[in-house]
């Protein structure tokens, strides 16, 4: 798949999913506690949304971090 197929398909499909989700967290964050674990997840996802989203307007990034992860694993031991 080119890089402009792979970007139109996430625009096409990974985008929707993706405005749902944010408009869902920001619905259900007054229900949680703010210092609960949820709660916190709820902050630190909505806090970085512009970043979790950077793949969806470069197709040569990739959607998750699997590669990179090993290679860090390493270094933290």
């Amino acid at each position: 798949m080119s890089a402009e197929q792979r970007l139109a398909v996430r625009q096409q499909q990974s985008k929707p999913i993706m405005e749902k989700f944010e408009k869902w967290l920001s619905v259900q964050k007054p229900n949680v506690l703010p210092k609960s674990p949820i709660g916190e997840a709820f902050d630190n996802t909505l806090s970085n949304w512009v970043a979790l989203n950077r793949y969806l307007e470069d197709s040569d990034l990739a959607i998750d971090n699997n590669k990179a992860e090993p290679a860090l694993r390493g270094i933290a031991q």
